[in-house]
């Protein structure tokens, strides 16, 4: 029989490797996605030795979690045609169902879980952005351009991430800003203002070299937001505005000839309309825009609107209609929908509508309700980002969603909110 000092040992035990696994995938989240999957699997193994000791409690939150973005794949499973990919896909995306699923179950365990998640990725989202943009001039200066190539195709986007190996830009991208957003609004993180200002301006950097549209877009949003959701006075929010439309014209003035600006500019033009095997700014690279993939994802949902065509379907449906459509560059590259919305309308029809819209819909109006800026940048960034990508449907994805999308729906008393 197992004594008292024994388990009492094994829970406080228990509880640092889940501490220590909270702050391992927060850290490496900008870092390298590997990694972070290790303190996901330390995390979801606590969890569940916890659960051996103490009982499975399933708290009601759950239904706000991202749980609720597995349930697809579950009904999903019923009438669809690929099995293989079927399986692939629960495997990818189980981090969303055994994350909530496992730490759902004591409130009071999680107070502490939010700090220490929230100076993982402040500090992880640092060190990240400090090396890539320390990366970045360096190779700039050795290059022997001057300044105005700075913000140049050469030192932005993919070729900015590019030390981080896989690193997407717009993955990046919204870990800086929701770690600017952590520094700023975190009740938790205590350090001192400039440094809060040090900080915020080294990500804002690194968001720029990003150079991801979605993100500019979010973190435009976001600051908007921020007087509205925080109730401020009319006068603080007109003056908000004010500075925000302000920034606006700076950047246009600054920025206006650089290839940061032709891409939010011209390329987003391209983008949001049917280009069929036509090329943007880079003449020698043809492509075909999100709008020519959107339409045609939309036509294959119109055809199977109820459920879909199943789980681990969308590729398969996107590619015959690629191949019918003649979008040859969609097809040799294996696009998805980038929009993981109309992503979940193909594979699950209304059915996954219902519950990836409604997983957003309503976090969105709790945050805004608690006033909570943390959760509503949280949301926010997340459901922007849906729009033009398959976002969780990479471990990138996943371990962001996973990890902050099961706490912050417990943060009814706004945990985090100033």
């Amino acid at each position: 029989m197992i004594s008292s000092e024994t388990a009492n040992n094994f829970i406080r035990y228990n509880k640092i490797a889940l501490a220590v696994g909270f702050f391992i995938t927060a850290f490496f989240l900008p870092i390298k996605t590997s990694l972070s999957n290790v303190g996901l699997i330390l995390i979801v193994t606590s969890s569940f030795l916890s659960i051996l000791s103490t009982g499975l409690s399933i708290d009601k939150n759950i239904l706000k979690s991202p749980f609720i973005l597995f349930v697809p794949l579950i009904i999903g499973v019923i009438y669809t045609k690929n099995i293989d990919e079927t399986i692939h896909q629960w495997f990818k995306y189980l981090f969303l169902l055994t994350t909530p699923l496992l730490l759902l179950r004591k409130r009071s365990e999680t107070t502490n879980l939010l700090k220490i998640t929230a100076y993982g990725l402040v500090i992880g989202s640092l060190l990240s952005a400090i090396y890539l943009v320390g990366h970045n001039v360096y190779n700039f200066f050795l290059s022997g351009f001057s300044i105005k190539y700075l913000f140049s195709y050469y030192f932005t986007s993919d070729n900015f991430t590019a030390p981080l190996k896989d690193m997407h830009p717009i993955y990046l991208g919204s870990y800086y800003l929701f770690g600017v957003v952590l520094v700023f609004k975190a009740k938790n993180i205590s350090i001192p203002f400039f440094l809060k200002t040090l900080f915020s301006g080294i990500l804002f950097i690194a968001i720029l070299f990003c150079n991801s549209r979605v993100i500019f877009l979010a973190a435009f949003i976001c600051i908007l937001s921020a007087p509205f959701v925080l109730k401020t006075s009319l006068k603080r929010k007109l003056l908000f505005v004010g500075a925000v439309l302000f920034m606006i014209l700076i950047f246009i003035f600054f920025f206006k000839n650089t290839y940061v600006y032709n891409k939010i500019v011209k390329v987003t033009a391209w983008e949001l309309t049917e280009n069929i095997g036509t090329a943007n700014i880079a003449p020698d690279a043809p492509g075909d825009s999100r709008m020519a993939r959107w339409i045609v994802g939309w036509e294959a949902f119109k055809e199977r609107p109820l459920f879909g065509y199943g789980t681990g379907m969308e590729s398969e449906t996107l590619m015959e209609k690629y191949r019918t459509n003649n979008m040859q560059v969609s097809l040799e590259r294996g696009y998805n929908a980038h929009n993981q919305y109309l992503g979940y309308l193909i594979r699950f029809g209304l059915l996954g509508g219902l519950f990836i819209f409604g997983y957003v819909l309503l976090n969105s109006y709790l945050s805004f309700k608690q006033r909570d800026m943390v959760y509503f940048s949280y949301i926010l960034i997340v459901g922007v980002v849906f729009l033009v990508e398959n976002y969780i449907d990479r471990n990138m994805g996943i371990n962001f969603v996973a990890l902050f999308g099961t706490l912050l729906c417990l943060n009814d008393k706004g945990t985090f909110k100033k």
